[in-house]
């Protein structure tokens, strides 16, 4: 028995010396998840079918960093996966049209603990979240193409970023790639959130 005390000892001294949040990382508590969806559907075009040349067929998604995966246009949607409760992803994206590469562009962000993350994609003029279908265009657009905007109008977007498409790949002018960063939001019970 006295080596089992002498073991206990050890393993706290090793827990207290890593800090809480290192053990609670090692244990899986307070990880987030990431997801990458299906990008919204629209009656009358293929702009953002995963399997059509005129949308997100030539999808390519890569993490680092924190998180290594790449993921393709037919691998939509991605389940939720669980991710590191602190450090930063970086996202590589390109679209493709056939043999070449008509956008691409790069976005970070850094991780909290417990988080949903979801991140989704889509071509259009602009970005609008499912429930804010029926109101106006996004609430602004980045001051710079390509720059995130970290406070966005509506309460799941974190960040989102704007990537101009190739003149000659564009189903009609104005048309961009979105990558847009949401995150769940928990509203405690009883208030508005």
């Amino acid at each position: 028995m006295p080596s089992l005390a002498r073991f206990l000892v050890v393993l706290a001294l090793c827990f207290a010396s890593s800090g809480c949040d290192s053990v609670l990382g090692l244990l899986g508590i307070g990880s987030g998840t990431l997801e990458l969806p299906l990008p919204p559907e629209r009656r009358g075009d293929n702009y953002n079918s995963t399997t059509h040349h005129e949308g997100l067929a030539g999808l390519q998604i890569r993490l680092s960093e924190a998180v290594e995966r790449t993921f393709e246009a037919a691998d939509l949607p991605v389940e939720p996966f669980s991710v590191p409760r602190d450090g930063r992803i970086h996202v590589d994206v390109t679209l493709g049209d056939g043999s070449r590469q008509v956008a691409s562009g790069r976005g970070s962000w850094t991780l909290t603990p417990g988080t949903e993350w979801r991140l989704r994609f889509e071509r259009g003029p602009f970005f609008v979240e499912d429930w804010m279908r029926w109101r106006s265009p996004a609430p602004f657009l980045p001051p710079n193409r390509g720059e995130p905007v970290e406070l966005c109008s509506w309460p799941t977007c974190k960040e989102y970023w704007r990537f101009e498409i190739a003149e000659e790949a564009r189903n009609y002018a104005g048309e961009v790639l979105w990558m847009v960063l949401l995150a769940a939001v928990h509203c405690p019970e009883g208030a508005v959130c």
